[in-house]
């Protein structure tokens, strides 16, 4: 007789990692995600040069401190190994420095100088303008260029998807709500939700609300 064996839904298996990867510091995130052939799109790099420009940033982001935030694109790139295996090498930059241009201390000319043309490209499509990010107009404009790029939405998603397993550590209810509703308004409806991550997306936007709207 065969025994019942429950499988962990791959959300719960994130949320254990996310766990996890708290005990590693930067280094060893680094490692964990350092693949060889994603070089071939960047040749006049070398997995040296990346890493220093990488952790010698400055970086000023509201409320976090460079390492807390320099995680954030490490844990991405962990789970866009994890789903995407096959699409690491061409974003893994853009994952790395998707924020560069509102957090970093790089000028668009330092960038293509540093990593190429085409990543800025990425990089700036990606870039939110925070005045605007209230505004559903605007969003409405910022989403559909993200969308209308395969790579950029790939990356946005799993930008999301991240950021949601922090979701419940900010104090502010009202701030909550609106990541969830934009998330709702112009991520949800993009999603074919016959994915592995898509569904794992989903089950973690479910597990934030039920927590936020239960509050």
């Amino acid at each position: 007789m065969v025994k019942n064996i429950a499988i962990k839904s791959s959300f719960l298996q994130d949320l254990e990692t996310r766990k996890r990867l708290k005990d590693l510091n930067l280094h060893e995130l680094w490692n964990l995600i350092l693949v060889k052939n994603f070089f071939k799109n960047i040749k006049s790099l070398s997995a040296k040069k990346l890493k220093d420009i990488y952790f010698n940033q400055k970086i000023t982001h509201l409320g976090i401190g460079k390492e807390q935030y320099l995680r954030h694109p490490l844990r991405m790139a962990i789970f866009c190994k994890k789903y995407f295996p096959n699409s690491l090498s061409r974003l893994y930059i853009t994952i790395l420095f998707h924020n560069i241009l509102e957090v970093g201390n790089f000028k668009e000319k330092e960038i293509i100088t540093l990593l190429g043309k085409d990543f800025l490209n990425n990089i700036k499509i990606l870039t939110i303008n925070r005045n605007k990010q209230n505004n559903m107009k605007y969003l409405k404009n910022y989403y559909s260029m993200i969308i209308k790029n395969k790579d950029c939405f790939l990356v946005k998603i799993i930008d999301k998807y991240d950021n949601l397993f922090d979701l419940n550590k900010n104090n502010d209810n009202a701030v909550k709500k609106s990541y969830i509703q934009e998330i709702e308004n112009f991520i949800s409806p993009n999603l074919k939700n016959t994915e592995l991550f898509e569904k794992a997306f989903i089950q973690n936007l479910d597990y934030n609300k039920k927590i936020i709207y239960e509050q």
